[in-house]
């Protein structure tokens, strides 16, 4: 995957951002991450993501006031469980029953931690963070990760 581009404006993406590929055990795909830092809050910001010679569209986001800060932007959330995907939705995902496969199967902790990375504020994994907390705005959240069953390696 090419580097992803990011801007201000649509269709004036000059900021490139290194991407990392991640092969998903037991499946025939590959996820891409691209860490960005360094935005500003509150504010709007578009992205394209390229592969192979073909790109997508400008998509785009907002990020959140400070916590600090009074705002008019709302922060809206949800909660649903499985690993299915909305492209156009960010969201944070949480370890749950389904992950606890040890093993480099399609749904075990291989396959989660290289289909997401979670903050690193919590207890951590040999593959990534399994509890993890973050606050957007003045709305707080923590994951915990409740399996140890099993073998499942837990917290």
């Amino acid at each position: 995957m090419g580097p992803l581009r990011l801007g201000e404006t649509s269709g004036q993406l000059s900021e490139l951002i290194a991407v990392e590929s991640r092969p998903s055990p037991g499946l025939a795909t590959v996820q891409h991450h691209a860490r960005l830092t360094g935005l500003d809050p509150n504010a709007g910001y578009f992205y394209r993501a390229a592969h192979d010679g073909g790109q997508s569209d400008d998509f785009s986001f907002d990020t959140v006031a400070p916590s600090t800060a009074r705002s008019d932007r709302v922060v809206r959330f949800t909660a649903f469980g499985d690993q299915g995907t909305k492209a156009r939705i960010p969201w944070m995902p949480v370890l749950g029953n389904h992950e606890v496969e040890a093993t480099g199967s399609e749904l075990g902790y291989e396959s989660y931690f290289a289909r997401f990375t979670p903050p690193a504020t919590g207890l951590d994994h040999p593959a990534g963070a399994t509890n993890w907390s973050l606050r957007i705005g003045n709305v707080g959240f923590v994951a915990l990760l409740g399996a140890a069953w099993l073998g499942c390696p837990g917290p």
